[in-house]
């Protein structure tokens, strides 16, 4: 869930940052601040199965970014799969190293 490392709105917006896409009552596309420490930001981005490939993601990471770059806040982006990666390269981003990372998968139900 985006924001949920913060305190509170004021928290988010003095030490975050984020943008959506809103369409028909809800959120469709989300780039947003996953955590903050000092001047760093980590940014993920959420978009809705069925809006993926319509350049929603780079749309909400463009926005995204150039507040951060007006606020003197640096972004890191790990880009974990293959479409994040895509769109970090897309934004500029280069690999600057890599690491191992475990995700939990429940058990499907019978």
């Amino acid at each position: 869930m985006h924001a949920s490392a913060y305190s509170s709105y004021e928290d988010f917006q003095r030490n975050a940052s984020g943008a959506i896409v809103w369409y028909k009552g809800q959120i469709v596309s989300s780039a947003s601040s996953f955590l903050s420490w000092k001047n760093q930001l980590e940014l993920d981005i959420v978009t809705a199965k069925e809006h993926r490939r319509k350049g929603l993601g780079i749309a909400c990471a463009s926005a995204m970014l150039l507040d951060c770059k007006a606020r003197g806040l640096d972004v890191h982006w790990d880009a974990q799969n293959p479409a994040s990666r895509s769109l970090a390269e897309k934004m500029g981003y280069r690999l600057d190293c890599t690491y191992q990372a475990y995700s939990f998968m429940a058990p499907e139900e019978p």
